[in-house]
This record gives C-alpha cells, structure tokens and sequence, in this order.
C-alpha cells in the first residue's frame, strides 16, 4: 500500500472478498476506515477488524444504508432479549439492474447485510441484520 502524507481516513468500497486483508492493513497503518456493505466475508473477519481497531485506537465504520430508519430501533426493541430460531426474507430488488456483473453476490456466505459502527473504547452495536440471520446476539 503506498504512503500518502496527511492520510487519516479510507473508504474501502470493493467487493467484499479482498476487503478484510486491505482493512486490516489500513488498520496496521493508523488509518481510520469506512467499509462498504457487507464489511467482509464472514463475521469472524468483521470481529477480528473491529478488535483491532479498537487495539490501534481508531475508527472503524461499515456502513448500512437503512441504518437510520426508525424501524430499525423499533426492531431492535421488539427483538431485544430474543433469540430469532428462523427467518423467512423476501427480496424485492433487481439485482441484476443494482449490481450489475458484481458475482460476489453470489458466492457463498455472501450478504447484503452489515454490522454496524466500531469506535475506539467502545462498540456500539445495535440491530444487525447478520446477527440475526446467523444466530448471533445483537
């Protein structure tokens, strides 16, 4: 990775296969980091990244589009304490119109879902699709 003076920050927008060596080497360099969704492969690497920036003291940010929605807080209440043992999603979007050639899409542990910010001293998790899907806590 090149060096480049007066660098804090990077957002990291390729597809998610590479993106946890490439975080995490950022990361090694004392950058503050933006992931695309879904922020890696698998949550183990989504953890592991969030451990080590936690570690090197700085941001660590995946973004999730509909984050913000006020239906998403109220899902996160509703389902607070709750263990989901199924779940049945319908999807609605084109994805061969909103990713067109993108094959990740389709390769095994692949999602469009995401976990949400980690910060140094603290990881604020709240309602995350992959941790319900795969069984996780929130």
């Amino acid at each position: 990775m090149k060096q480049v003076e007066g660098l804090e920050a990077v957002a990291i927008t390729t597809p998610p296969s590479p993106r946890y060596e490439i975080v995490r080497e950022c990361i090694a360099r004392g950058l503050h980091v933006l992931m695309e969704k879904p922020p890696t492969v698998t949550l183990s690497e989504t953890d592991e990244l969030a451990r080590l920036a936690e570690a090197k003291g700085v941001t660590l940010f995946a973004t999730w589009h509909a984050r913000h929605n006020p239906a998403v807080a109220t899902a996160a209440r509703l389902l607070a304490g709750k263990r989901i043992s199924e779940m049945r999603i319908l999807w609605h979007e084109d994805v061969h119109k909103w990713h067109p050639g993108q094959q990740w899409i389709w390769e095994p542990g692949a999602s469009a879902c995401s976990i949400p910010a980690s910060t140094p001293s603290r990881s604020r998790r709240r309602f995350s699709p992959a941790r319900c899907l795969f069984g996780q806590p929130s």
